[in-house]
């Protein structure tokens, strides 16, 4: 008998018995799986602000955002979705704190996983230097598992979304801007070439 819980997984291989039945196996795992709890979390914004790790205009952006429902969000990114992209690639660049920083992930895993195109207004953020690859692209650096994999999930949406103008270079341009990213923070290529890799799936 399957239960709430297998009827609400994200996706799943269905295998067959002999007398037709089916029976899922194999359960895939959502990006968005293990956020519940990192989210659950209270962020003191207003610490980074005092030691100006984030400027005013970041921490109101957060918090207009953060701890809202999803069609809140939603209408939020719609009106200003790269002031909102910026504002986050300003706490993943100058905090170094690891609940934060997952936190942060989170937040941006949770957008992208509700709609991939979202990764455009990262790519939109504005031409403060280091861009969003090499923002993600050193987290893959952190000790810790989740920050590894939600910076790899925001890179291979980055690299899915990237721009009209490098479409027609395909994989040549995914390649220039990982490389890019790579010699600006000392990933190395293993790390990213994965991350391009994995930007046709989910």
């Amino acid at each position: 008998m399957s239960s709430d819980l297998e009827l609400q997984a994200p996706a799943s291989f269905t295998t067959f018995t002999t007398d037709g039945s089916s029976r899922d196996t194999h359960k895939m795992i959502s990006p968005t799986d293990d956020l519940t709890q990192v989210l659950s979390q209270q962020v003191p914004w207003e610490s980074y602000v005092t030691g100006r790790l984030i400027t005013d205009a970041d921490l109101q952006l957060i918090k207009r955002f953060d701890k809202r429902d999803a069609a809140t969000q939603e209408a939020l990114l719609n009106e200003a979705g790269p002031r909102y992209a910026q504002a986050f690639l300003n706490v993943l660049r100058a905090v170094t704190h690891r609940e934060t920083v997952q936190y942060t992930l989170a937040l941006i895993a949770q957008m992208l996983a509700a709609d991939r195109t979202r990764a455009a207004i990262f790519h939109s953020a504005g031409s403060e230097q280091p861009d969003a690859y090499v923002t993600f692209a050193r987290l893959l650096q952190r000790a810790d598992w989740f920050t590894q994999e939600k910076a790899l999930y925001a890179l291979t949406r980055l690299v899915d979304q990237r721009p009209v103008r490098d479409i027609g270079l395909g994989a040549a341009a995914a390649d220039a801007d990982l490389a890019a990213a790579a010699a600006t923070s000392g990933v190395t290529m293993t790390g990213l070439g994965a991350a391009a890799a994995a930007a046709q799936l989910g």
